[in-house]
């Protein structure tokens, strides 16, 4: 038993002394190191006016341009001492000095103390600005790369005297990984492919008559026989349409009917009935009318009446009708489309 008991402790020992050479010969590592970002930016490297001192299309030297800010990120340009039709053209060049590739968000003119012309010689503001460039809104750039900048100046009618008007140019650009394209819009046009008309006998509108309600020319339908004093439940004018189809993932932001039309004199009352498939989904009264001979564009937006899917358009159906009193009563028909408007 001594003898076990001794082998124990022998044993004990030992693996206490193990371990503590173990403990002994272990260590921390430690690792550092740096991350060095890069940059997203551009100056301004040149800028010119066609102004050089006889004014451009006068023969005085009396208006001039003021430019300030080259190797700066902000272009700064004063029309200084002007006068109405003023005109002037200024070039620029921005380069890109960062070191991550950047996309072209937007170039931007910011007026200072004053808001710009709606046009040339609109007279709506003192001066108007604009501006064109080589770098479409989406283009990269990389180090190095220039974009080549032209602001149209015209000093319009309405400029107060002993004024100057100072705006500045920048160049908006976002990190190319975080650029997110604009939606792009698009518009699909359905005419009519199916047509009845029940005013008299039923009558199914003929190729060359559905053609004659795809745009505005003046060559209209007429109703095949004048309209009662009442709305009558069978008497109508019905319109189906053309079926859309859409790109992937397109979302639909409006439907609109474009629906023109006249009157004889003799018409008191007018309404279109909308139906998706077989269902009723809303009455739209066309009072007042348009002044008897005249025509007019009805622009309902159908998607008021709930239709803002495929399924609903493509099951879209309009029925026209009206009253009238006397052997003139009858319409005249010279458009009637849907236009979707979607963004993808």
């Amino acid at each position: 038993m001594r003898k076990l008991i001794r082998a124990l402790s022998a044993l004990i020992a030992v693996l206490l002394i193990t371990g503590l050479a173990y403990s002994l010969w272990s260590a921390n590592v430690f690792i550092s190191g740096t991350i060095e970002t890069g940059t997203v930016e551009g100056v301004w490297v040149s800028a010119a006016a066609d102004d050089q001192g006889t004014d451009p299309g006068y023969d005085k030297d009396v208006g001039r341009v003021l430019i300030d800010g080259l190797g700066t990120d902000t272009l700064t340009v004063i029309i200084d001492n002007a006068y109405p039709c003023y005109s002037v053209t200024i070039t620029a060049v921005y380069e890109y000095t960062g070191t991550v590739p950047a996309i072209v968000n937007e170039t931007l003119i910011s007026c200072i103390g004053w808001e710009p012309a709606s046009g040339p010689g609109a007279n709506d503001g003192p001066v108007w600005l604009e501006i064109t460039h080589d770098a479409e809104v989406g283009r990269q750039l990389h180090q190095g790369d220039t974009i080549t900048v032209t602001i149209k100046v015209h000093v319009e009618q309405c400029a107060d005297q002993d004024e100057s008007y100072p705006f500045t140019v920048q160049v908006v650009l976002i990190q190319w990984n975080e650029y997110v394209p604009p939606a792009q819009v698009g518009t699909s046009t359905l005419g009519p492919n199916y047509g009845n008309d029940t005013t008299n006998e039923p009558y199914e509108l003929s190729d060359s008559d559905l053609r004659r309600l795809t745009q505005s020319d003046d060559d209209r339908y007429e109703v095949q026989q004048v309209w009662e004093s009442i709305y009558i439940d069978t008497e109508y004018l019905d319109l189906e349409f053309e079926d859309i189809s859409l790109p992937p993932g397109a979302t639909i932001v409006s439907v609109v009917l474009k629906f023109e039309w006249c009157r004889s004199e003799a018409v008191n009352g007018a309404r279109i009935v909308v139906y998706v498939g077989p269902g009723e989904i809303g009455t739209i009264d066309l009072s007042p009318l348009p002044d008897p001979g005249q025509d007019r564009t009805e622009e309902i937006n159908l998607m008021d009446l709930g239709i803002d899917t495929v399924g609903e358009i493509n099951g879209l159906r309009i029925r026209f009708q009206a009253t009238g009193d006397g052997m003139t009563a009858k319409t005249h028909h010279d458009l009637a489309v849907v236009e979707v408007t979607y963004i993808t």
